[in-house]
């Protein structure tokens, strides 16, 4: 953390100059840690900008996602399968609230590792936006929780 200023506000102001970099050391005191942000627009838009390499495929906008929340995941096919309740997208406030889905690939089976981010493949529409994987044909939001799989009387990984 750092002392508030005369006006009450805490933090540190720097003068950004191409190329450079800077350090900052913080005292964490909240208990919870996040490691980064999984969705939505502009994860890495200062680092493309300063060009420095990222880690994910699609660094300023994947599925074009502005922003997600309600999130389940569970391993199905050796993959991580993904869902999020509310999406919302760039050409309009809002998205769909039919669960979006994506696959990541798991650590050390061709995904990044958790400290480097998840790079997310969506399921998308003609458009390229993110697309309901529940279409519910009645109106209303659907969030699913508790995503597991099961392997059937036949051998098959259901979910």
């Amino acid at each position: 953390s750092y002392p508030k200023d005369g006006f009450g506000s805490v933090g540190k102001a720097l003068l950004t100059t191409p190329g450079a970099s800077a350090e900052l050391r913080m005292k964490r005191e909240n208990i919870a840690e996040r490691l980064y942000r999984v969705t939505g627009q502009g994860i890495y838009r200062d680092s493309v900008l300063a060009g420095v390499p990222v880690p994910i495929a699609h660094p300023g906008i994947n599925g074009l996602v502005v922003g997600q929340d309600s999130v389940d995941n569970a391993i199905y096919g050796g993959r991580l399968f993904w869902m999020w309740g509310d999406t919302g997208r760039a050409a309009y406030p809002l998205g769909h609230f039919k669960m979006a889905g994506a696959f990541s690939d798991l650590p050390g089976a061709g995904g990044l590792a958790p400290g480097q981010g998840v790079d997310l493949e969506y399921f998308v529409d003609a458009d390229g936006f993110s697309r309901p994987t529940c279409p519910w044909p009645d109106e209303g939001l659907i969030w699913l929780e508790g995503l597991l799989t099961q392997v059937d009387e036949q051998g098959r990984e259901r979910m």
